[in-house]
């Protein structure tokens, strides 16, 4: 609230109760459903999930990877599109006819587990964001995460002494497709990404910290 009364100085008047962003714990699934639909395999997609709109940066993931060149990892764009909106065309045309390029539509809950779960890389490129829970999702799954350097993001992966994640200019092209040819170690840095959820973001803290400001907030 004092940060919000500095940026917007005499606007702020009332006092607020923040609600956090927190998960359960999540349980990891082997691919089934998503390997019979589009063909993927573990460990080997990147995996873009969000809305598809031009602020969360999907065209950017689509240039890098065709930069890359490898057709041993496949990347996978998903999530909720407006049929009304002509970005998603876009991105097919960007794409070409690249089969590693996988658009796979509305997912079910059970199939958006399967791919946090078993992607080689989450990969958020966003110029521009709230706080990204697909972020947080995709650390809760063990999942490595490269995403952009703009607070929203960074404050997710960074404390003051570690960082959990990795790192990329925002709207810079050459340094995502950098950042997503880094060599990972998959299941070292998905232990210390889920050591950085489960204290700060599990719902059960969130809800014994609530519990406890409204206490303390109780009129006498």
């Amino acid at each position: 609230i004092e940060e919000a009364a500095a940026i917007f100085p005499g606007q702020v008047r009332n006092r607020n109760l923040l609600h956090p962003i927190g998960f359960s714990e999540p349980r990891n699934i082997p691919l089934s459903e998503v390997h019979r639909k589009f063909g993927l395999e573990p460990q080997r997609y990147l995996l873009f999930l969000n809305r598809i709109v031009p602020e969360k940066g999907a065209h950017y993931l689509i240039e890098a990877y065709n930069r890359i060149g490898r057709d041993d990892v496949k990347q996978v764009i998903g999530g909720n599109v407006d049929p009304r909106d002509r970005y998603l065309d876009s991105l097919g045309t960007l794409a070409g006819n690249n089969e590693n390029t996988v658009f796979t539509g509305y997912l079910t809950d059970e199939e958006v587990r399967e791919m946090y779960s078993n992607a080689y890389l989450f990969v958020l490129p966003s110029d521009l964001e709230g706080m990204p829970a697909v972020v947080l999702e995709a650390m809760s799954h063990r999942c490595p995460v490269l995403v952009s350097d703009i607070q929203e993001c960074t404050d997710i992966i960074r404390t003051a002494d570690h960082e959990y994640g990795y790192v990329h200019k925002a709207s810079d092209v050459d340094d995502l497709a950098a950042g997503g040819t880094r060599p990972l170690l998959l299941r070292a840095h998905g232990h210390a990404k889920k050591t950085l959820f489960k204290p700060t973001f599990r719902f059960r803290r969130i809800r014994r910290c609530l519990a406890a400001r409204a206490v303390r907030e109780l009129p006498l």
